[in-house]
């Protein structure tokens, strides 16, 4: 194994530890927070729930990172040779193109021209179909995609957190 994938996997469990650090520490301060009489979640679910769900996510990371350096550690004759993947290339048009996506979303809902059980699909699938290079293939699922995730969205923003989206 090169040293730079031994030297990553080290990186990212420090990373991944001092994350869960804080989400731990996040989660003990929000066990004071008091609890609401008028919402259901309450001020400390939010920041509890978040915390917990990062820390999960870090900890299969940190399972990942734990199982590549052990992979170092076997004799590389073992293992057989793997298959030489394409190089990565950063699209910089798709980050750019996302992000002034987000950009007239954010203004739109903002200005309250569309309704957001509308926007919200709508950014969605059009996020998804960009990023899948505006293949006529992927347009199909990423509208369904899209349409059950921005509807569920706003459902649970406007019955859950009671939050009064457009």
């Amino acid at each position: 194994m090169p040293t730079n994938q031994r030297a990553t996997a080290v990186l990212e469990i420090l990373v991944y530890g001092a994350i869960v650090i804080v989400c731990a520490a996040i989660f003990a301060a929000s066990l004071g927070l008091p609890s609401s009489n008028r919402e259901p979640l309450g001020s400390a679910s939010i920041p509890q729930a978040v915390s917990v769900i990062i820390a999960v996510l870090c900890a299969i990371l940190l399972a990942r990172a734990v199982a590549v350096l052990r992979a170092a550690r076997t004799p590389a004759a073992a293992e057989p040779a793997a298959p030489q993947s394409p190089a990565y290339r950063p699209r910089y048009d798709l980050a750019i193109g996302i992000f002034v996506l987000a950009l007239v979303f954010a203004a739109v809902l903002q200005q309250r021209l569309v309704p957001a059980n509308i926007l919200i699909p709508a950014f969605i699938g059009l996020a998804m179909w960009m990023l899948n290079r505006f293949r006529l293939r992927a347009l199909l699922p990423s509208l369904a995609i899209a349409v059950g995730v921005g509807l569920a969205t706003t459902y649970v923003f406007k019955n859950f957190f009671y939050i009064d989206l457009p």
